[in-house]
């Protein structure tokens, strides 16, 4: 299990919400819970960060978050089971 975690975490993005959520599907045959913890740190004050570090900021906190839970939201509702 751990080599199937490590190598979907290290090799997709929460942007590609219906790859990560098939690869769980494969690995476990079901999708119970969609923990949306993805994000970057960009260290920069409001004032000094750049409009490429906001863009990515929001990529991965908003659009990955949807994206992931977009994906597993049918395979729950059918199952009548998620969280």
């Amino acid at each position: 299990m751990i080599d199937i975690l490590s190598s979907l975490l290290l090799s997709d993005s929460v942007e590609a919400g219906e790859k990560l959520v098939k690869t769980a599907l494969d690995a476990f045959g079901r999708i119970d819970v969609v923990v949306n913890n993805a994000g970057i740190l960009r260290d920069r004050s409001f004032s000094r960060i750049s409009d490429e570090d906001w863009d990515i900021i929001q990529r991965i906190h908003l659009w990955g978050s949807f994206q992931v839970t977009r994906a597993a939201r049918d395979h729950m509702k059918k199952q009548k089971y998620g969280r």
